[in-house]
């Protein structure tokens, strides 16, 4: 089953290529991708904002604190929809989800190093469950929450990329 990937079109936010091939996005500005190849679903994601902690409220301690230096939180936005169609008329074999866990996110510093581990269980106990984004989106449905990873780094991008293949990025 295919992921979404970056569409060719640019989107609002879209400012051109990264250096690692990714549509550079603007935050508050939606992107948008079919969930694989000539798929009538669309992916519409907005990074709404952007924040650097140094901790955040906890489930299990009232304060957490990051393993890696400081936590990148993102407020996202996730859309999925059946383009031109009712969900119900979708082709049996049609995906109809899309994954937005923590672990489709990756940090890059700003020299261009990426961070591969950017879950942790520091991470991971930030915030309510109702605060943060669902791992996953259904067709016709509307998500949003936080994202939060565990970053070495106080500055760089943060890259979407669901397929392993080039995605979206955003500068933190």
């Amino acid at each position: 089953e295919s992921e979404p990937g970056p569409g060719t079109s640019a989107s609002p936010g879209a400012v051109g290529l990264s250096a690692r091939g990714n549509v550079a996005a603007t935050v508050g500005d939606p992107v948008e991708a079919p969930v694989g190849e000539g798929s009538p679903i669309l992916l519409s994601l907005t990074v709404d904002e952007v924040r650097v902690l140094q901790s955040c409220s906890g489930r299990a301690e009232p304060t957490q604190r990051p393993d890696f230096g400081q936590f990148v939180v993102l407020e996202v936005t996730a859309v999925l929809q059946a383009s031109g169609t009712e969900p119900s008329d979708l082709p049996p074999d049609a995906r109809t989800y899309a994954g937005l866990g923590a672990e489709r996110f990756r940090i890059f510093d700003t020299e261009g190093a990426v961070q591969e581990i950017t879950s942790t269980d520091a991470s991971w106990a930030c915030f309510e469950d109702s605060e943060l984004l669902p791992a996953f989106v259904d067709v016709g449905q509307t998500v949003s929450g936080y994202v939060v990873l565990d970053s070495a780094s106080p500055h760089g991008a943060v890259v979407f990329s669901p397929d392993d293949a080039a995605g979206w990025e955003w500068a933190f």
